[in-house]
């Protein structure tokens, strides 16, 4: 008897054959990032999601959103790297200082 999924298991098989490489998304929010510490950096402030908006000038294939800015803002407050302050219920956000220099 043919097993009916075996052409489905191949295909799984030859899936995780293939090396991890990672997604095109994840590229550009990868160098989306640094661009945004970039920002943070030169402006030497404390800056709310819009001003980062209208402060990013590299040519992404997918919209510059602000809740993509603010997703990739949080993954960079949980690596340690800025940090979250809030005025009349507004975040902001500046590059951690560390301690030291």
């Amino acid at each position: 008897a043919v097993c009916p999924h075996a052409e489905e298991d191949s295909l799984l098989m030859k899936r995780k054959e293939t090396p991890n490489k990672p997604d095109p998304r994840t590229v550009e929010n990868a160098s989306l990032k640094l661009e945004i510490l970039s920002v943070l950096t030169a402006y030497a402030r404390p800056m709310n999601i819009d001003e980062i908006v209208e402060s990013i000038s590299g040519e992404y294939t997918n919209p510059v959103t602000r809740g993509r800015v603010s997703a990739l803002l949080t993954q960079l407050k949980t690596a340690g790297k800025v940090e979250r302050t809030e005025v009349k219920r507004i975040a902001y956000f500046a590059i951690k200082e560390v301690d030291g220099e």
